[in-house]
């Protein structure tokens, strides 16, 4: 499968939970009779009774989005294995009313047990396919990856992207830059102005995931490249959650789910999709989050394949909701910490706590230190960060108190502590949870990405 739906179907996919639900107490009636298939080969047998847990525990899902294999073969055997350009795991924890979706890049290097060697996590379906265990091997691989426990998987074909997005009557946007570009060779023919508000059916759809340059070139990696095309990926995701919440969709129920049922494989049992679903119409846009695997891809060396290089390290806020903590996205936060106490080093000592053990990046990090200007108790300033995450930053930044402020064009910094000699004692008496990892600014490092492989 090319790229291009990989891209697509990573965010697609995360919604194929939240549908049903959006659609709320309608499916009910009208779910009786639609049933999800299991796969045609390298299915994970439907979850024994003991295994299933209850819907109020958490739970984490597999999501992934394959290839056709070869043209005109069957999908998924032996003789025609599939890759997955699409993974991602689903963590919904209960307890706090939410939803973290991780996306593991295509491209992550993980050891196959199967192979007895690295390769690529794309290509562990594609092997497992081969001795009909596709889907069992990538559980168990990303398992492995993740250090967690794979309850369900759901696994999409590209080819229903289309037939979904027509299902619900397309989805309205407002184009956010103009978008021109023509490949004659995959009769692709882009074209969007910015400003213009659209509705997109299932190919003009693809073809605003699709773009990600302009027949001239990328202007700026804002208006371009991968970036801008993530951009865009979330300005449809937010229209297509409207969308499916809202009173029109009930008449197209039934088309939705059967469009749904023709291209879904799931070991989740229909009565439990039908209590999910209902579980997550509870949830709202900003229960939802979503995050990427941090990683390193190093320098491609001829002969050698190129990987995108996993570090837990990295991603400890990450691992920490999928292990039932409510998750805050640290790693792209800007970080001021003013250091107004009579130690100098504290500075220094929060700086480690925060780079080792909350995956906030060091180079997002900086440190002052003002020795004149000496005061007792340490502030806490956050700018444009939701308050509903306060319990987290002050457990991070060890403090009690956080002033919110609003945040402007002129505004560098996410958060900026300034530490009082109320900090010396607490910041000291800290222990580190891990290993300390090199929290110096110019330490050398290959330079790293969450979106390296897309």
């Amino acid at each position: 499968m090319n790229n291009k739906w990989g891209r697509i179907l990573r965010n697609i996919l995360v919604m194929m939970m939240v549908i049903t639900g959006s659609i709320g107490s309608a499916v009910t009636y009208l779910y009786s009779g639609f049933i999800f298939k299991s796969d045609v080969y390298g299915s994970s047998e439907t979850k024994k009774e003991e295994e299933i847990p209850k819907i109020t525990d958490p739970v984490n899902i597999l999501i992934t989005g394959v290839d056709i294999g070869t043209p005109g073969e069957e999908s998924g055997s032996a003789s025609n294995p599939q890759r997955t350009d699409t993974i991602m795991v689903a963590h919904y924890e209960p307890s706090l009313d939410q939803m973290t979706v991780i996306s593991i890049p295509r491209d992550t290097k993980v050891y196959s047990k199967r192979q007895n060697c690295y390769i690529k996590i794309t290509e562990v379906h594609a092997y497992g396919d081969l001795h009909n265990s596709g889907i069992q091997d990538l559980e168990e691989t990303v398992e492995e990856l993740l250090g967690i426990n794979i309850n369900y998987y759901m696994k999409i074909d590209y080819s229903g992207f289309h037939e979904m997005i027509d299902a619900i009557g397309g989805v309205t946007v407002t184009i956010p830059q103009t978008m021109i570009y023509d490949d004659p060779v995959q009769d692709l023919h882009i074209n969007f102005t910015k400003g213009d508000v659209v509705t997109l059916d299932g190919q003009k759809a693809e073809e605003f995931f699709r773009w990600r340059k302009n027949n001239e070139g990328i202007a700026n990696e804002k208006d371009g490249g991968d970036l801008g095309r993530i951009d865009n990926q979330v300005v449809f995701i937010k229209a297509f959650i409207e969308k499916v919440a809202s009173p029109s969709i009930v008449t197209k129920i039934p088309v939705l789910l059967q469009s749904l049922s023709n291209v879904l494989y799931t070991n989740m049992d229909g009565d439990y999709i039908l209590k999910y679903a209902l579980n997550f119409a509870k949830l709202g846009v900003d229960k939802v989050e979503f995050a990427t695997l941090r990683g390193d891809t190093p320098p491609w060396e001829p002969g050698e394949a190129s990987y995108f290089i996993y570090y837990p390290e990295w991603n400890r806020d990450i691992l920490q909701a999928l292990n039932g903590k409510q998750f805050f996205s640290r790693y792209d936060k800007n970080v001021k910490i003013i250091n107004k106490s009579s130690d100098s080093g504290i500075g220094d000592k929060l700086k480690t706590i925060l780079v080792n053990d909350y995956s906030y990046n060091k180079y997002n990090v900086n440190i002052e230190n003002n020795s004149e200007e000496v005061v007792e108790n340490t502030s806490l300033d956050v700018y444009g960060i939701d308050e509903k995450y306060d319990n987290v930053i002050k457990d991070d930044f060890l403090t009690n108190v956080i002033n919110h402020n609003e945040k402007s064009e002129d505004t560098k910094y996410d958060i900026v502590v300034t530490l009082g000699n109320n900090s010396i004692d607490i910041i000291n008496n800290y222990t580190l949870k891990e290993k300390v990892i090199d929290t110096s600014s110019n330490s050398s490092t290959s330079t790293n990405s969450s979106n390296s492989s897309y």
